[in-house]
């Protein structure tokens, strides 16, 4: 037994021996040539004491040397001496402006000048001197604005060139009577967007002539007077029932302006043709006319065929579109009242009243009167024969 435990003690030290890394077995120098080589290693090996010691010998037989800074100062090489030049102010005299022996007035003195000048006319640079033709008796007329319209310039400048009589006016003079509206011959209401045609287009304005001038419109009308309504002033005439007129009594609106087919506010030139008999005072030798439209609601609305066929009884459709631009019934762009002196119309007269407003005045040699001025002068004749 004792035998078997010493050969397992045998075979587990060799198992110890043979796991253990080679870096853990200690090995010993095979040759005496090693053994020399260690010795000389430790022998030239000194410790930390030592060295410090002779670091210290060192430092106390080593003295410090100080470099002693040169005598001699490097002088700055000095600037040349300049003189400074005084500049001798040269003494001006004072030259006294010596005054004219007689005083010139302004107006002889340009009268002298413009004589000097001779401008060479040649017959390209004509000037024309426009003055209106009618002369004699001057129309009354108001045009009348609010808030939005936008055309109030241009038909003043139109009636005022024809000799009429002009005043510019806002509707609260009349309400507040301010003014007098039987005091004139002829009423115009311009374009524009009156109110900013909230409740729809002229709808403010137009209650605002039903209900606070109901009196003073209507008797205007009756005393023969002229009325002319011009895109949003068509579109007042409308939903006051101004036009057509033969319902007004009731103050039941038979026709509207709705909006254009297209949805889209049109601004284009149109030709109009005259579809009138003779009953139409505005109207009078107007075969054809070229306007400009401006709107987003002209296209007239009947209520239904009766009051088509009652306009057409009464000779109150006046101008039709050449080429329909809205969807307008019957091509309609202009209707009168039973009486042939109330007239509203979509296209714009007073923007085609000069021949610089016609968009081919750069191409073709035209009037200087536009053809817009014809339905304005037979308003103003109309008023000088009649009344």
């Amino acid at each position: 037994m004792k035998k078997k435990k010493a050969a397992k003690a045998k075979k587990t030290k060799k198992a110890i021996k043979a796991k253990k890394p080679k870096s853990a077995i200690k090995r010993k120098p095979k040759t005496a040539k090693a053994k020399k080589i260690k010795t000389k290693i430790k022998k030239q090996k000194t410790p930390k004491k030592a060295l410090k010691a002779k670091i210290k010998k060192i430092k106390k037989t080593t003295k410090k040397v100080k470099l002693k800074k040169p005598k001699t100062k490097l002088k700055k090489p000095k600037a040349a001496k300049v003189k400074k030049l005084k500049l001798k102010k040269p003494k001006l005299k004072k030259l006294k402006s010596k005054k004219p022996k007689a005083k010139i007035s302004i107006k002889k003195f340009k009268a002298k000048k413009a004589e000097k000048i001779k401008i060479k006319k040649t017959p390209e640079t004509k000037i024309e001197v426009v003055k209106p033709k009618e002369a004699g008796k001057q129309v009354k007329t108001l045009v009348l604005k609010t808030a939005g319209t936008n055309c109030e310039q241009e038909t003043v400048n139109a009636l005022k060139y024809l000799g009429a009589q002009v005043d510019l006016l806002h509707i609260n003079a009349l309400i507040c009577r301010k003014a007098d509206l039987l005091s004139y011959q002829m009423l115009v209401l311009p374009g524009g967007f009156s109110h900013g045609d909230y409740l729809g287009s002229g709808k403010i304005l137009a209650n605002k002539l039903c209900y606070k001038l109901q009196e003073a419109v209507p008797e205007f009308i009756k005393q023969g007077n002229l009325v002319l309504g011009i895109c949003n002033g068509f579109q007042v005439l409308v939903k006051s029932c101004l036009l057509p007129g033969f319902a007004s009594a009731e103050k039941k609106q038979l026709l509207t302006l709705a909006f254009n087919d297209s949805n889209n506010f049109q601004c284009e030139w149109v030709n109009l043709k005259n579809a009138n008999k003779k009953k139409c005072v505005w109207s009078k030798d107007i075969k054809e006319i070229f306007l400009p439209i401006a709107h987003a609601e002209g296209k007239l609305v009947a209520e239904n065929k009766d009051v088509l066929k009652q306009l057409y009884k009464n000779d109150q459709v006046v101008f039709k579109y050449e080429k329909n631009p809205n969807g307008s019934i019957d091509s309609i762009a202009g209707i009168c009242d039973e009486t042939g002196r109330v007239l509203g119309l979509m296209p714009h007269p007073e923007r085609n009243s000069f021949s610089y407003q016609n968009p081919f005045s750069t191409r073709i040699d035209l009037p200087f009167e536009g053809a817009g001025l014809k339905i304005f002068r037979n308003g103003i004749d109309f008023i000088k024969k009649n009344l």
